[in-house]
């Protein structure tokens, strides 16, 4: 009998609502899958990039920093999954780079 008043009260505006307990700014589900994949990817590309000798690692790291800083701020859910996409391409490319200059240490 307590759980029905007190659903009549607040739906008459009697008590006030409880507040959410996640700030406005929280991402939601979809959001924080996203995110997730970018720190997973941005992960894998500067641990590639440790394997490369020291001249291009230096170079490579600073690439790598830039293209995602450049986009950090990006909101727009297409264009976040197809700079993924483009991402995930460019981590192939680069793991077969690496993969081949253990092979060929003098080039």
């Amino acid at each position: 009998m307590f759980v029905s008043q007190l659903v009549r009260a607040v739906a008459s505006g009697a008590v006030p609502p409880v507040p959410p307990r996640l700030p406005p700014s929280a991402l939601n589900f979809k959001q924080f899958l996203d995110r997730r994949q970018v720190l997973s990817l941005y992960k894998t590309a500067m641990r590639t990039v440790r394997e490369l000798p020291q001249p291009q690692r230096s170079e490579m790291h600073k690439w790598v920093k830039e293209e995602f800083v450049h986009f950090k701020n990006e909101k727009d859910p297409q264009a976040i999954k197809m700079l993924i996409a483009k991402g995930k391409m460019q981590l192939k490319e680069l793991e077969s780079s690496v993969g081949l200059m253990k092979y060929y240490p003098d080039h």
